[in-house]
């Protein structure tokens, strides 16, 4: 994670040095410009950039530390609180606050293709100290706990303790329970996962216990070809696992974690415990069980290096800033201007406006309607029990996500209704800031009830592709139809569907963002925290809108003013 997140940062600034590179002629003619708005660029950029980076940061610690750490208010999973809400928070903040500054001062090269680019740094540099500020905040808060007997552990001080080393279990095995899983993913190197996951109470005696240790066995499996060999293989591999379970020493760990987070793992835990609790005590009320889980690497290598990286990722924003501060020349030079240009931006950029995108007005149609119905799948998955964060694949698969051998037994709706529906809360924010990128270009072609027919069939051909390439896989999300969207766009602005000075811009600002989802998902980049991406869907979606897109001018139901005769 740590790799990936370095190289995405390492990437921009490459981008940015090679830009600066070759437009270095142009930048020297320009000097005068830049040693007049250097002061306002570091009044009006980077102080309230570097302001903003060090309050959230200290902010967000301490409202986890207050609500989760010691009050225990929201437990989310570790992912949310490294990945996703540092993203969401960074999104919010610069849209609401700090994006009016950059557009004020008009920070810009001359190329205007690089824009989105460029709007990714402030971005980057608040989201760095977030994600890494969170390992630190637990090496912190939660430091190794010598204990002499299991005993000590109790669910009252987990709030301050949650790894603990030094205690002999004598765990009594003819009490475990088990429970085997098989979970789908995207990705084909690694379709399949079998998973057992056992439990034994930790009071030695029976299993009307609060207290209970925890073990996961994990194998990778290929392609099986239809239900009753993948349940023949998982009930094999269990097999295997317990047998492996049964001959392991299970003194023989360097320390426990206490499993509190809502994660996909202590779930399928809390499934074992509550089956065995059952099975002892059918007549007793089930109590909250504490679940303490093994790890064989060293406590020190858990948050190894977390300082370091932290300052790491301090200093990187301050370079990115201090460098997008020297390189690039803002054009309001007039601190009189300036102030009134800032005022309309932040006007621009209100909450009031955001939200009147949320209206389907002629320009925000299909933003709107898609958007609501996106939402309205979230809440109606939420509101019957998934997780938020990261629900399961099974809770996925019930509400109508894509599967080939569902689709093949006659459920075709479910090409339609995975296009809906999201993998978690970041997963639909993420496709709705794209859908809502796309519609900036889509607007201006004022026909709404096409726009939707055209994201529904790129759609379908998404999820289609994505069945075909994958066997067992279960997948969900907007995205291949937004893909769809975007090869509309792209084979627009070149047949003259858009006016020629923004043809460039466009087609480089879609390339590029296009071209980091397909490197990040082929790479498997971030895919702990996002999940597998579903580049065949990508692809599928994106081709299918170049067509359609092409066959709409051809038809001349898509006007081409600015086609160029030959």
């Amino acid at each position: 994670m740590v790799k990936a997140v370095s190289l995405s940062a390492f990437s921009v600034i490459a981008y940015i040095a090679e830009t600066c590179l070759l437009n270095f002629d142009a930048l020297l003619k320009q000097k005068t410009v830049m040693q007049i708005t250097t002061a306002l660029k570091t009044r009006y950029f980077m102080l309230p950039n570097l302001i903003t980076i060090i309050t959230l940061t200290a902010g967000y610690c301490f409202v986890r530390w207050t609500l989760d750490f010691q009050l225990g208010l929201i437990t989310l999973t570790e992912s949310s609180w490294h990945i996703w809400l540092p993203c969401l928070l960074a999104l919010l903040v610069q849209a609401l606050y700090l994006r009016k500054y950059f557009h004020a001062l008009d920070i810009q090269p001359n190329n205007s293709q690089l824009r989105m680019v460029f709007e990714l740094v402030p971005l980057l540099c608040l989201i760095l100290p977030l994600h890494f500020s969170q390992p630190l905040l637990e090496k912190k808060t939660f430091p190794l706990q010598q204990i002499t007997d299991i005993s000590e552990v109790s669910s009252a001080n987990l709030n301050n303790q949650r790894y603990f080393s030094g205690a002999p279990l004598g765990i009594n095995k003819s009490l475990c329970m088990g429970y085997s899983n098989a979970t789908r993913s995207t990705s084909d190197v690694k379709p399949i996962t079998f998973e057992l996951y056992i439990v034994c109470p930790l009071n030695r005696s029976s299993a009307d216990s609060s207290l209970w240790y925890g073990k996961i066995y994990q194998q990778d499996s290929p392609l099986l070809n239809n239900d009753k060999a993948l349940n023949l293989a998982l009930l094999t591999y269990s097999q295997q696992a317990l047998d492996q379970f049964n001959a392991d020493n299970l003194d023989d760990y360097q320390y426990l974690e206490a499993l509190s987070s809502p994660s996909n793992q202590h779930r399928y835990f809390q499934l074992a415990i509550k089956a065995r609790q059952q099975q002892l005590s059918p007549l007793n009320p089930q109590q909250t069980a504490t679940l303490l889980s093994p790890r064989d690497t060293e406590f020190a290598e858990l948050f190894n290096n977390s300082w370091r990286d932290f300052w790491v990722a301090i200093l990187a924003s301050v370079a990115m800033l201090l460098l997008f501060l020297i390189i690039f020349p803002a054009h309001s030079t007039n601190i009189v201007a300036l102030h009134s240009r800032t005022h309309q931006q932040s006007e621009k950029y209100s909450i009031r406006n955001y939200l009147y995108t949320l209206h389907p007005s002629h320009h925000w149609f299909l933003f709107s309607i898609i958007t609501t119905l996106c939402a309205f799948a979230y809440l109606t998955l939420c509101s019957q029990g998934a997780d938020p964060i990261s629900p399961l694949s099974a809770t996925l698969f019930h509400f109508g996500a894509n599967n080939r051998a569902a689709v093949i037994d006659g459920e075709y709706w479910r090409l339609i209704t995975s296009i809906f529906l999201h993998g978690g809360l970041v997963h639909l924010v993420m496709n709705i800031y794209a859908l809502y990128f796309a519609n900036l270009y889509l607007a201006k072609l004022h026909r709404p009830v096409l726009l939707i027919s055209l994201y529904l069939i790129c759609g379908i051909v998404a999820s289609i592709t994505s069945i075909w390439w994958s066997d067992n896989a279960v997948s969900v999300g907007a995205s291949g139809a937004i893909f769809g969207l975007f090869g509309a766009i792209l084979v627009w602005s070149k047949l003259g569907v858009y006016d020629p000075q923004d043809q460039l811009s466009i087609k480089n600002s879609i390339q590029i963002f296009i071209l980091l989802t397909l490197v990040i998902g082929s790479l498997g980049m971030f895919a702990s925290v996002f999940g597998n991406f579903d580049n065949a869907a990508h692809i599928g979606g994106l081709i299918a809108g170049g067509i359609l897109g092409a066959l709409l001018c051809q038809l001349k139901i898509i006007p081409t003013p600015y086609r160029r005769h030959e």
